[in-house]
């Protein structure tokens, strides 16, 4: 009987004492390593697989590197897709630029979502959600989103496209507060 591999993924957002994710009520922390790369032993693929779909959260992690910064995920994650040839390549990344000031070679829809998030259309907000590449219409995507991402946790009350509504907010002042 085979058994299931076991994932070593590394969470690049760190915080103080680490990061517990739960995913069909299994707990995941992930916590500094010597190295001091945040990792969790995972070893149900579809949990990984949840995981790693975070392309600017999580990665599988490479034994005796240390801990990367999003920003590093981010460029080592652009130089995978841009040496990527063939199939074979399943860590593509496709890069969102964080906010463009000037509207040029943007979807309009983005841009009409980070304009007025408020008076947006549900169209507009799901294509912003979409160009993250998570499911606009799944609460618990919506949630994980905020929470890897912003570190935040949203009102799940909410229906998910007001959900999303927050997340471009979100999105909005933590790009603001980095220009300050």
């Amino acid at each position: 009987m085979s058994e299931n591999p076991t994932f070593n993924v590394e969470c690049v957002l760190h915080r103080k004492g680490g990061t517990v994710v739960t995913i069909d009520e299994i707990d995941y922390h992930f916590k500094p390593n010597q190295q001091g790369a945040h990792v969790c032993e995972i070893s149900d693929p579809d949990h990984a697989q949840t995981f790693l779909a975070i392309r600017e959260a999580y990665a599988i992690y490479t034994e005796g590197k240390g801990p990367r910064t999003q920003e590093q995920l981010i460029r080592e994650r652009r130089q995978s897709s841009a040496d990527d040839e063939g199939p074979s390549g399943d860590q593509g990344f496709t890069v969102v630029d964080d906010f463009v000031d000037d509207d040029e070679g943007v979807d309009p829809l983005e841009v009409e979502a980070r304009q007025d998030p408020d008076g947006a259309s549900n169209k507009a907000l799901q294509r912003w959600a979409t160009l993250r590449e998570f499911n606009h219409r799944n609460k618990q995507s919506i949630f994980d989103y905020g929470l890897h991402t912003f570190g935040v946790e949203l009102d799940r009350d909410l229906t998910a496209i007001n959900m999303v509504r927050e997340l471009v907010k979100i999105e909005i002042a933590h790009l603001e507060g980095e220009d300050e």
